[in-house]
């Protein structure tokens, strides 16, 4: 079966059925009608145009119901799609603010993203903590952004992840997302899933993040992916960018 097709048949397996996860309240646990809609129809033409790869998709199915936060690596915009394309069922993205005030603002509410206050990181991760509380699942990149990386970099990641899983219980199930977004299969798209990584409140949130970001960069690195890994958070002038170093080389001298 070519790749766009079991993609397609395991997107199509999941159909909106309105009801609510065990504990949710009505009025959070009731999924977006318009995510729904998008994901049905957005997710089959995504497997159709890229034949994306999906590896551990096993690790996924565990998941169907309750709370969890996926984690992934950014390189583009479309890694939106890869993250929720196999995925049986709506992710709540975190995104910034300023989106809830644009013009479409209306649009991405209905769309049931959870909008976020960069500079104020406890809010950003109560206010996921509840849609978590719901039963709901929540989409991440840890990076925060795409912008100023080059080839293979992995950027230190932001500590929200795992200090939403350590105060909410949920699982995070780290994913890896390598090639490019070449139609019909020419960019070598592939999208790995990994075992969860469950954090507990009494966890230090640095050593937890550190294992988060290792095991993304296991992840890239069975497909081939020779990761380089960014010390220190990325600067916005790329001219003052920090120091890379290879996680192979790291590994030598360890």
């Amino acid at each position: 079966m070519a790749p766009w097709r079991s993609g397609y048949a395991a997107v199509c397996k999941t159909a909106y059925t309105g009801s609510n996860p065990v504990g949710a309240s009505k009025s959070m646990s009731k999924e977006s009608l318009p995510m729904t809609i998008v994901r049905l129809t957005v997710g089959p033409v995504f497997f159709f145009l890229f034949w994306p790869r999906v590896i551990g998709r096993e690790n996924l199915k565990k998941y169907k119901k309750g709370a969890v936060i996926l984690a992934s690596n950014h390189t583009f915009e479309l890694d939106v799609a890869s993250m929720a394309a196999p995925t049986p069922r709506n992710l709540h993205f975190l995104a910034k603010a300023e989106l809830s005030r644009g013009p479409l603002g209306w649009f991405f509410w209905r769309f049931g993203l959870i909008f976020v206050d960069r500079d104020a990181t406890n809010g950003s991760v109560q206010t996921a903590a509840k849609f978590l509380r719901n039963g709901m699942a929540v989409g991440i990149f840890p990076e925060g952004t795409t912008r100023f990386k080059k080839k293979n970099e992995l950027l230190p990641f932001k500590s929200g992840a795992v200090r939403m899983a350590a105060e909410t219980g949920a699982p995070i199930l780290p994913l890896a997302i390598s090639g490019r977004y070449i139609p019909f299969g020419l960019g070598r798209l592939t999208i790995r899933f990994g075992q969860p990584i469950f954090v507990k409140k009494k966890d230090d949130s640095e050593k937890a993040n550190e294992i988060l970001r290792n095991a993304i960069a296991e992840l890239l690195k069975k497909d081939g992916v020779k990761v380089v890994k960014l010390a220190g958070r990325p600067s916005r002038n790329p001219s003052k960018a920090p120091p890379v170093s290879n996680v192979e080389k790291e590994e030598k001298n360890a």
